[in-house]
């Protein structure tokens, strides 16, 4: 092997080293999106430089997740992207879902940073009509995410029911709550009547957020 190459080999396993160590201790915070795209692509393409390949799939203004839902031929299209990368890539959702559980649970107090990122991850696709809960404990660190069927009186959100079931199913002391900005029933009046009504019950609501495409981009109360 020649010497530039063994340093160029050695510069990458010590990079992906740093970057292993990184998400290890924040999980994916901070992390631009091709860095995310970047770390998920070691496993796939572990003696190969993933940086050039993260820049090029996000090419056209795609994001992570348009990435990871792009069929495989869209994929193949892609420099660098063989049919084992591409099936690699098309399985990832639901093992980095895992991944986030279980790395998200070791984290500290969560911020609009990771509520961002979680929230975009697993609710960007939900039917708008869906209420997506990110459950958490007393200090406020991540316990899981669930969704829930909005509960109606006459059209209009039933905020008892609903908080009802939010005690009971999930036994959450804190939640946030994030829904598309389209959403009729995740209103400001609504998200106020839910939190004053869960807290009397021991769950309270640490903020809400509406989402406009991919973001959670606002909270609806402060």
């Amino acid at each position: 092997m020649e010497r530039s190459d063994r340093a160029q080999k050695h510069r990458h396993a010590g990079h992906r080293e740093r970057m292993r160590e990184r998400f290890a201790s924040c999980g994916f915070d901070n992390y631009r999106p091709h860095e995310v795209l970047e770390q998920m692509l070691f496993y796939a393409l572990p003696r190969v430089n993933t940086n050039e390949i993260a820049h090029r799939l996000l090419d056209g203004g795609r994001d992570v997740m348009d990435v990871l839902r792009m069929d495989q031929e869209e994929l193949m299209k892609i420099h660098g992207i063989g049919e084992k990368s591409a099936e690699y890539i098309r399985s990832i959702i639901p093992k980095v879902t895992d991944m986030i559980i279980r790395q998200y649970r070791e984290l500290s107090e969560l911020n609009v940073y990771n509520i961002a990122f979680l929230g975009d991850w697993f609710f960007r696709y939900e039917t708008s009509d869906r209420i997506g809960i990110i459950i958490c404990d007393a200090e406020r660190r991540f316990v899981d995410f669930s969704y829930m069927e909005p509960s109606l009186d006459d059209g209009e959100l039933d905020v008892y029911e609903m908080g009802d079931s939010i005690a009971k199913h999930f036994c959450a002391t804190r939640y946030y709550v994030v829904a598309k900005q389209e959403n009729p029933y995740v209103t400001r009046e609504n998200m106020l009547a839910l939190r004053n009504y869960t807290s009397r019950l021991g769950s309270f609501m640490s903020d809400a957020y509406a989402m406009r495409g991919a973001h959670p981009i606002s909270y609806l109360y402060k």
